[in-house]
């Protein structure tokens, strides 16, 4: 049954049992009226702001934000006395006038708790006092201004993963070769039983034969034809309504209980030929006829040509088959009027299992290699959907006897897997990194492994799993799926490497990033906690919520040219390296795929080692950004933008400081990228003058269209050393502003103050934008980064149900 409450109201009672045990205990119960009565759950209406263009006529729009949701509400008081109505009465305006949000919780029938934010609550008193007398009822209507969308009742919870110390991994397999892999994917065998399917290769319609009410045949070529240009044309007899026009093939051996598809293109050549197909007759091996021929049909016409398939299974006892490609007549035709066909098919197929995958010597790139697809090299098959399956690539339909292979489809898709079989040892490294080129899933032992974060490193992606909670000590298997996408046109795998891992941060355990898989239909605000497996955080930390992939990109790893980085244990990449003036060859200079970077604004900031500058001196930054289409070609024309950015260091300049460069507009020009293109956004950087010692540590370009970026100085509050764990709570309607709380000290003795950040974000995530990532970089001097993150789903109208994650995850 339905039920609604606000805050502590029940607004719908079940029955009048318990309207007479709300009367017994309170003297009154409150009932909410339909939407008849002018009850109405509201979406929130869009801020549409008109954004310039080049547009001669009408304009842009973009929604900026979302206005509140106003739901009017009818509620009748109902009591047997007058004293039950003003009891709860006082009840009803005592909690509309409460301060902060009070919840009404809607639970449709069989459906989730849908709760609206109610921001402010008024009421008005619908005055009839004859009905207060006679029905003992006195109703108001409630006018609930709420937060633009409701939310689920459940929060979504990621805990902390905390790893205590620097990051280490061990490498267990790589795609430098096929040892201990394997793979269980499949693929169809397909064989085109007819001959001369196509006319391609003849000057005639043979073997092809002329049948019932066919008078001729020749093979013309036709712009239009599927296949690709010669198509077979034939001259009909007279037909009345329901006659056919016949060709029959040669017989085409068959075996009994075997699914067979069967497809014909036809074209009418006249307005009274409206149905068109293959009719197939079964035969024993005597050449008896089994039972009734079979048609596969569909209505054609004068305008093009209509491919009509279909599948049947041959009979019990039936060898072989004849089929009879016809057109049909709806109204009269009249005699020497043309009809055309092409592109038949009858298919063999045959399910294969294949081991064919190929290492990095010989894989496009340079990793394990396995795919569904045309033209990725001798080992690739070709991949067809649909109807498809009947054409080769490129158009052409089979010659008889040729095969064809597509991936198997079944319920889960189309796909290919890779497993690498052997003992992995997880005792200690609970988490799981795989490098590859596609987005995949994992399964450890036959278990799903969660995700966790996602990153790039050269040219693939980087993912990290959870080792599921009931594998302790080894893992024999671990299976990595890919699914077929439908823009690539291929299914396909690329792995480069599988390392056991201790933790999610990587370098120095100074940066780390977490997943979020998101549910719900609408943006939502995000709690976010950072710790640091109880050690103090330090003074610098830099937080971005965005996309799960390039909406944050740390340089480090694109890193081209610059004076030799030294390896440092104290920095958060690992790694430093002196800065120089744009005259020197080697100046800092980094390359991200174009594919990596999608186009946004993008904060540029470096990570300073503030400990060897000079107090006092004012030095001067100069950064660049282009397109290139190969490294260590030109920039792209008008690709080109620059910046300058001047800093004076001060007493209070602490050690690896984040310095904001400025924005960028990436990448500068657009550059469609597909396949094996290796177009890059470089960026580089430069002192201006080659005075004072410069080092920098990271860098990262941060996605501020469709992420938020917060930057917290500990120092500069008056905390240095001192904070344990950094909070950040979204604002509400109590408190307008989002809150960072910095904690102090160890349990029970610990302080909570709420600080202002030198950068400010409301960090909140849109299911529009795809799944969501969360990246920390922090300057700790003792590492073990972790991130917490905290969330209510928002919907347009009603909450659905949430999934309970069968896996906890843990460190």
């Amino acid at each position: 049954m339905t039920s609604l409450w606000f805050d502590d109201l029940n607004f719908l009672l079940a029955d009048a049992a318990e309207e007479a045990a709300a009367i017994a205990t309170d003297g009154f119960f409150f009932e909410a009226a339909g939407k008849d009565d002018g009850t109405e759950l509201t979406n929130a209406d869009a801020i549409v702001s008109t954004v310039t263009s080049d547009l001669f006529d009408g304009a842009s729009h973009e929604v900026t934000g979302w206005e509140s949701a106003t739901l009017p509400l009818k509620v009748e008081i109902a009591s047997p006395t007058r004293a039950g109505l003003d009891a709860g009465a006082a009840r009803l305006i005592a909690t509309c006038r409460k301060p902060g949000i009070r919840p009404l919780t809607l639970t449709p029938d069989g459906g989730a708790p849908t709760v609206y934010d109610v921001v402010i609550a008024t009421s008005k008193h619908m005055y009839d006092d004859l009905e207060s007398k006679r029905l003992h009822r006195r109703a108001y209507m409630l006018t609930l201004r709420c937060k633009p969308f409701p939310r689920s009742q459940t929060a979504v919870s990621l805990p902390g993963l905390a790893v205590g110390g620097a990051y280490s991994e061990t490498v267990v397999a790589t795609g430098a070769a096929t040892t201990g892999w394997s793979t269980t994917s499949r693929y169809v065998t397909r064989r085109n039983l007819f001959l001369n399917p196509s006319f391609e290769n003849t000057i005639g319609i043979s073997p092809w034969t002329l049948y019932t009410n066919t008078s001729d045949g020749k093979v013309i070529t036709d712009g239009a034809a599927p296949d690709p240009t010669k198509v077979a044309r034939i001259t009909a007899d007279a037909l009345s309504v329901g006659e056919r026009s016949y060709l029959y093939s040669t017989v085409i051996s068959v075996n009994p209980g075997q699914e067979y598809p069967f497809a014909v293109a036809v074209k009418a050549g006249h307005s009274g030929m409206t149905t068109g197909g293959v009719r197939v007759a079964w035969f024993d091996g005597s050449g008896n006829t089994l039972g009734l021929s079979e048609d596969i049909s569909a209505a054609v016409t004068t305008s093009g040509y209509t491919t009509v398939s279909g599948s049947l299974t041959a009979p019990a006892g039936a060898v072989i088959i004849r089929a009879y490609p016809f057109v049909q007549a709806g109204s009269t035709v009249p005699a020497g009027q043309f009809w055309y066909f092409d592109a038949g098919a009858a298919i063999d197929l045959e399910t294969v299992a294949t081991t064919t995958f190929f290492d990095g010597d010989n894989a496009p790139s340079g990793g394990l290699t396995y795919y569904w697809g045309s033209g990725q090299g001798v080992n690739g098959v070709s991949i067809e959907t649909g109807l498809g399956a009947v054409t080769a690539s490129g158009g052409d339909v089979f010659p008889h006897g040729s095969t064809s292979t597509v991936p198997v489809i079944d319920a889960e898709g189309v796909y290919v897997n890779l497993t690498y079989t052997n003992s992995i040892d997880v005792s200690s490294h609970r988490f799981i990194r795989v490098k590859a080129k596609q987005p995949l899933t994992l399964e450890l032992d036959g278990i799903p492994a969660s995700h966790l974060a996602s990153g790039t490193s050269g040219s693939y992606f980087v993912y990290h799993f959870a080792v599921p909670s009931s594998l302790t000590t080894t893992v024999s298997t671990a299976k990595l799926t890919a699914a077929f996408v439908p823009s690539w046109s291929e299914a396909r795998l690329d792995v480069n490497e599988i390392a056991t891992v201790s933790g999610l941060t990587t370098g120095t355990g100074r940066a780390v990033s977490r997943a979020v898989s998101l549910v719900g239909s609408m943006p939502a605000e995000a709690t976010i906690e950072v710790t640091n497996n109880g050690n103090p955080l330090g003074d610098h930390l830099v937080i971005h919520s965005g996309s799960e992939v390039g909406g944050f990109t740390r340089l480090r790893a694109y890193r081209t040219d610059g004076h030799t980085q030294a390896s440092n244990a104290a920095s958060v990449s690992g790694f430093t390296s002196a800065m120089s003036e744009e005259s020197d060859a080697a100046i800092e200079t980094f390359q991200v795929p174009v594919s990596q970077l999608p186009e946004a604004t993008y904060l540029f900031t470096v990570l300073v080692n503030g400990a060897v500058l000079t107090v006092g001196e004012t030095d001067t930054f100069t950064y660049r950004a282009s397109v290139i289409e190969d490294p260590g070609g030109t920039p792209v024309e008008h690709s080109v933008v620059t910046g300058t950015r001047e800093f004076k260091a001060t007493a209070t300049t602490h050690p690896y400081f984040p310095l904001d460069l400025g924005l960028l507009n990436l990448p500068a020009t657009h550059v469609a990228v597909s396949g094996t293109n290796s177009a890059v956004v470089q960026v580089q950087l430069w002192k201006n003058d080659d005075t004072g010692s410069w080092v920098i540590d990271e860098a990262w370009l941060a996605d501020v269209d469709n992420g938020q970026i917060s930057t917290i100085d500990f120092a500069a509050a008056g905390l240095s050393g001192e904070v344990t764990s950094l909070e950040i709570i979204p604002a509400a309607a109590d408190r307008p502003q989002q809150q960072y709380l910095a904690h102090s000290g160890t349990a029970p003795n610990t302080t909570v103050r709420e600080i202002i950040p030198t950068g400010w974000a409301a960090h909140r995530f849109d299911p529009a934008d795809g799944d969501a990532q969360v990246n920390v970089i922090n300057t700790a001097t003792t590492p073990g980064l972790s991130v917490a993150i905290e969330f209510f789903p928002r919907w347009d109208v009603y909450a659905a149900a949430l999934a309970t994650a069968a896996e906890p995850m843990e460190a």
